[in-house]
C-alpha cells in the first residue's frame, strides 16, 4: 500500500513540474514582441530656397541644399503633404554600403511644389525642419464660372508620361522639364517611377494645362558626377521616334499636344546623342 502511495505521489509531482514548465514557456512566448521598425533617416538640410517660374498656373520648386553624412548615403524618394498652410516635405536617405567614407557629401535637390488649386496667401515650406516662405499673389486656379462666382474651379490639366534612359549602366539623378513652344519653362520633376512598362524600367509623369509642349531630361547633381553631358537637354525628338538607331540622323525636338483629362504617353526623353551639336 505504501509503495502504491509513493508511486502515485511521484506521478503527481512530475505532472506539476511539467505544468509549471509549460506555463513558463507560454508566458515567455506571450511577452515576446517583434523588433521595432528603425526610425527613418532624414537628409541633413542646410537651406531651402523657393523658385517661382513665370507661368500660369503658378509653378514653383523648392531648391534644397545639404550634406550626406557619409559616402554610402543616397537620397531616397521624397514625400510631400499639406498641413494647413505648410508644405511638409520629408527627404529621407538610405545607406547603400558597409565600408563608407566619413566625409560630408554635398547635395542639391529640386522638388516641384504641389500648388494646384491653392488660394493666394502666405505659405511655409518645411523640408526636414528647415523652412522657407512662399507667397502666392493670386489664386492658383482657373476663373470661376459666371453662374457660380463663389466656387473655385479646379485646374484643368492633362498628363504626360514617358521613359527615362542614359548612355551608361545606370540612370543618374535627372529631372524632366516641360517647355512651351516659346521655350519658356513650365514645370519640372525629378521623381522617377520604377515600372516595367517603361523602356528601361524607369519613367516619369507630369501634369500640365492643355496645350502644346516640348519635353527634355537634364542631369542633376553634376557637381558630384563627372560627365560631359552637364547642361545637355535630352529631348523627346525625331531621333527617339526613329528608334535611336545609327541610321537615324534627325535630332529635332518633337512638339506634342496635351488634352484636358487625357494622358499623352511615350514622351520618352532619351535623346542623349546630339552632343556636342546641341552645345
Amino acid at each position: 500500500m505504501k509503495t502504491f502511495f509513493r508511486l502515485h505521489l511521484m506521478k503527481f509531482q512530475v505532472l506539476k513540474i511539467s505544468s509549471v514548465a509549460f506555463l513558463s514557456v507560454f508566458s515567455l512566448a506571450g511577452c515576446a514582441t517583434s523588433s521595432p521598425t528603425p526610425p527613418q533617416k532624414l537628409a541633413q538640410v542646410n537651406s531651402v530656397q523657393i523658385q517661382i517660374l513665370e507661368s500660369f498656373p503658378v509653378q514653383a520648386t523648392a531648391n534644397i541644399k545639404g550634406n550626406l553624412t557619409n559616402g554610402c548615403q543616397k537620397l531616397d524618394a521624397s514625400d510631400q503633404k499639406m498641413e494647413g498652410n505648410k508644405f511638409k516635405i520629408t527627404l529621407p536617405v538610405v545607406e547603400t554600403g558597409e565600408i563608407c567614407t566619413q566625409a560630408l557629401v554635398p547635395f542639391e535637390q529640386n522638388i516641384p511644389l504641389q500648388l494646384q488649386s491653392l488660394k493666394k496667401g502666405s505659405y511655409i515650406v518645411d523640408v526636414n525642419g528647415v523652412m522657407s516662405n512662399l507667397n502666392l499673389d493670386t489664386d492658383n486656379f482657373l476663373q470661376p464660372a459666371k453662374n457660380d462666382e463663389n466656387v473655385a474651379q479646379p485646374m484643368k490639366v492633362g498628363n504626360i508620361e514617358g521613359s527615362l534612359s542614359y548612355p551608361s549602366e545606370s540612370i543618374p539623378p535627372m529631372k524632366v522639364c516641360i517647355e512651351n513652344p516659346q521655350k519658356e519653362l513650365i514645370t519640372c520633376t525629378n521623381k522617377r517611377i520604377a515600372n516595367k512598362k517603361y523602356t528601361y524600367g524607369f519613367g516619369y509623369t507630369l501634369s500640365v494645362p492643355p496645350g502644346n509642349y516640348f519635353a527634355y531630361a537634364i542631369l542633376e547633381n553634376t557637381k558630384n558626377t563627372a560627365s560631359d553631358l552637364e547642361g545637355y537637354k535630352a529631348y523627346y525628338s525625331e531621333y527617339v521616334k526613329c528608334g535611336i538607331k545609327v541610321e537615324c540622323k534627325d535630332h529635332s525636338p518633337i512638339q506634342f499636344t496635351v488634352e484636358e483629362g487625357k494622358t499623352t504617353p511615350q514622351i520618352d526623353v532619351t535623346d542623349w546623342y546630339n552632343y556636342p551639336q546641341q552645345q
